[in-house]
């Protein structure tokens, strides 16, 4: 079951979407690795701040017109990756994309994580 609470996140095995509903190769990665579904659970928080702080329904909108693309330009870009580097490319962006959401909506350091968890 996904997790909105930061604080889940720490507990292990939660992630920004339902693991028992995972069928795609990407879906079934982050669900296998602990570090990975950590971090995904970090972003799904990250991702519920922002647009807890969006301004108006339109700014929201957007936000989550943008998760969307990122998601899908994430698959789409990892997919293409031998097996090998499946988990790396998705640790990567996920650490980008978590910092980028960061950097523009904050929390900056909300005591559940700070930004060097995605480093």
């Amino acid at each position: 079951m996904p997790k909105a609470d930061g604080y889940e996140c720490r507990m292990g095995g939660a992630t920004s979407f339902d693991c028992t509903k995972a069928n795609t190769i990407i879906e079934r990665t982050i669900c296998s690795n602990e570090t990975l579904a950590e971090k995904d659970c970090l972003l799904g928080y990250v991702y519920k701040y922002s647009l807890h702080d969006a301004l108006s329904a339109e700014h929201r909108k957007t936000i989550t017109d943008d998760q969307r693309d990122w998601i899908k330009e994430r698959n789409r870009f990892c997919e293409e990756r031998p097996a090998a580097e499946l988990t790396d490319c998705l640790t990567q962006l996920t650490n980008q994309r978590a910092l980028g959401l960061i950097k523009i909506y904050g929390p900056q350091d909300d005591g559940v994580f700070s930004s060097g968890d995605f480093r």
